[in-house]
């Protein structure tokens, strides 16, 4: 079974994290960290399958080394909450060997990321056999053509002109000052307390006005880099996810694999973000197996289903007792058991093929409320063990360096561990199909709903059973209540009004079922039904001819003792007679 995943992150000091560590991390691998003098190593954790680093043609060869090329990122930025790298999580199709994964990714990432000029630095992981998937770090800052790194921002000024404010960067600025554009400044006025911002020239006409600050007004965040704004796009990360699918679908097509993903989300594909018993890549494979996939309809269907049964039951009450004095009349009796039994056991087949798809629902709900409360634990008690050595970082003396190295490289193993429960419980999610930010209480939910349906539709297939079975006795009580010379004449009758009878209990399905009705199954039903009926009606036939026979001879035995009776009699009278 395969799914789709991409989970798409940033790794910033602002949330704890630093590129060398995470690269070390995804790796299992040591790096040593320039920016804070940390060793982090991670050669011990297991489950790499494969690492590799891909560079465009502009980034310097020797950032083929990751530890080289996570440094470079960690010098140029700056700032405490610098964006360091964006991380991407994407789960690898299980079917698919591991050669297949790497030139996946290396295809992938070369159309996506480096011909774009970002650097990407790749592991493959499968520790468990059963969740294959990479992380993929790329860099968030564009490159020039000689392997320089670009600025992400340029200082924007907020320039005023005739009543209206626009920005301009320093190049801008030049031209347009020429225009009228001037740069504003902080100036306290005589007689206000809040300082306002004006252009030199508005402040030579207010008298007493001085200016507080040198530096001109400015964006918060400035002018960001077209190709930074760019690669932060929600559409970028629409376009990762996208090409993603197809990569996945192109590489399953190519080893014969039927199965596709979609990048979709749940709303895209009009799916409620409320979890049910089952959502996504689960509902098209319960939906198969006549279960629908949303779980009013499924209560919909189990009432009128109920409905349904409870309606044949009086029928064929009503039509069991009705008198049948003619040929037609007793073809139609008949044919009227037909129809029944065609529903009751298209019924049967389908509410059990229906209970096994809710049981094996139920099953994996559980194994994804099983590793959800794991990660959930585990990312807990990382949380608490990280603030404690946070808080012990915070009390540490300029002087004790070593416990400083100690604690610090602690609480990056610990962010680092926190991240991957992380993307382990999403990565559950998605191949459990459920939506993003599904919560344990919604898994509980929807673990007690797949209860609920497992136990109606097992309290339904009995009571179809013996509905059928009762059926099948009546009309076994009608065949051998008919004569033989009868039965040939109402087998002539039926062949006529059975197609009719067929198709009311086709409508009747069709009716109750809606969309869920399968007309497969259907046709598989009425051979099965007619078999049945054709078994039971030459079985019957002997045993009235039997019963004929035995008639015949007692007739003819009555009637020769009534001869010989009168005869003896006459006899006796002639007697009496002649003594007289």
């Amino acid at each position: 079974m395969n799914y789709f995943h991409l989970e798409a992150k940033v790794i910033s000091r602002g949330a704890g994290r630093s590129a060398v560590a995470s690269s070390a991390y995804a790796s299992c691998s040591e790096l040593y960290n320039d920016y804070d003098g940390v060793t982090h190593d991670y050669r011990n954790k297991t489950g790499l399958v494969h690492s590799e680093v891909m560079l465009p043609p502009m980034a310097p060869a020797e950032w083929a080394d990751r530890e080289k090329l996570w440094n470079a990122v960690e010098k140029v930025e700056k700032t405490r909450d610098s964006r360091l790298s964006r991380e991407l999580v994407v789960a690898l199709p299980r079917e698919l060997d591991s050669a297949v994964w790497v030139e996946m990714l290396e295809k992938y990432l070369n159309e996506e990321c480096i011909s774009k000029g970002m650097c990407a630095d790749f592991s493959i992981h499968d520790v468990n056999k059963y969740n294959p998937h990479a992380h993929i770090m790329l860099t968030m800052r564009p490159l020039n053509d000689d392997g320089s790194w670009q600025a992400k921002t340029q200082k924007e000024y907020i320039c005023y002109k005739d009543g209206v404010e626009k920005g301009f960067t320093a190049e801008e600025f030049r031209a347009a000052k020429d225009l009228g554009w001037e740069k504003q400044y902080l100036y306290s006025i005589p007689g206000k307390k809040k300082k306002i911002y004006l252009t030199p020239a508005q402040a030579a006409t207010i008298e007493g006005s001085k200016r507080t600050s040198k530096y001109p007004k400015s964006s918060k965040y400035g002018r960001q880099n077209p190709i930074c704004e760019e690669w932060n796009s929600d559409k970028q990360l629409q376009t990762w996810r996208e090409s993603w699918e197809g990569t996945i679908n192109s590489y399953q097509e190519r080893y014969g694999i039927a199965e596709r993903v979609s990048c979709k989300s749940h709303a895209a594909r009009g799916i409620k973000e409320q979890p049910t018993i089952h959502e996504g890549y689960y509902a098209r494979n319960m939906e198969k197996e006549g279960l629908v996939s949303d779980r009013c309809e499924i209560n919909r269907q189990i009432k009128a289903d109920n409905s349904l049964l409870r309606k044949l039951q009086k029928e064929v009450k009503a039509y069991s007792k009705a008198a049948a004095d003619n040929i037609p009349a007793i073809a139609s009796k008949l044919e009227k058991f037909f129809k029944s039994l065609v529903v009751y056991t298209f019924q049967l087949h389908l509410k059990t093929k229906q209970k096994k798809a809710a049981e094996k629902r139920l099953g994996e709900l559980k194994e994804l409320k099983t590793i959800y409360e794991d990660c959930t634990s585990n990312i807990s008690s990382r949380a608490k063990d990280r603030k404690e050595t946070n808080a012990m970082l915070k009390n540490l003396k300029p002087y004790q360096k070593v416990k400083f190295i100690k604690y610090t490289s602690h609480v990056t193993v610990l962010t680092e561990e926190i991240e991957e429960f992380k993307s382990e419980r999403a990565a559950a999610l998605s191949r459990y199909g459920m939506p993003e930010g599904t919560r344990i209480t919604d898994i509980r939910k929807a673990i007690k709903e797949a209860e609920g349906i497992v136990d109606k539709l097992g309290g339904q297939i009995p009571e179809i059973k013996k509905s059928k079975e009762d059926t099948l006795e009546k009309y076994k009580d009608e065949i051998h209540a008919l004569s033989s010379d009868m039965f040939a004449q109402i087998s002539e009758e039926r062949t006529k009004v059975h197609s009719e009878y067929e198709d009311e209990s086709r409508q009747l399905l069709k009716d109750s079922l809606k969309a869920s009705f399968d007309k497969d199954l259907f046709n598989k039903t009425t051979k099965e039904v007619n078999a049945e009926l054709s078994e039971i009606e030459p079985s019957v036939m002997p045993e009235m001819e039997h019963k004929r026979r035995s008639l015949v001879a007692d007739l003819r035995a009555d009637k020769e003792l009534a001869a010989r009776t009168p005869r003896k009699v006459k006899e006796k009278d002639k007697d009496k007679g002649m003594s007289l």
